[in-house]
């Protein structure tokens, strides 16, 4: 099993009861089922992007120094962080 961070969240008292019903009828627990649900919207929301080429990438960008926006987006093409 990954490392874990434990945190705490606010639900709705109708949003809770959902993800537990929903948890029991997948046999996992509430935490398994928000996992899911973050890594899909995470999936979603980035969706085109390699996070590992990004952050490989991100270790060649020097900080406080001016760039060029349209070199900034053909490097991120180059180096596959940005699919086609």
């Amino acid at each position: 099993m990954p490392k874990m961070k434990r945190t705490q969240i606010y639900l709705t008292n109708d949003l809770y009861a959902r993800l537990k019903i929903h948890a029991q009828n997948a046999g996992v627990t509430v935490s398994e089922v928000i996992r899911q649900a973050a890594e899909e919207f995470l999936r979603k929301k980035h969706r085109g992007i390699n996070l590992k080429a990004l952050k490989k990438y991100a270790g060649f960008v020097k900080l406080n120094e001016p760039t060029n926006a349209v070199q900034v987006i053909r490097d991120y093409y180059k180096n596959d962080v940005i699919k086609h």
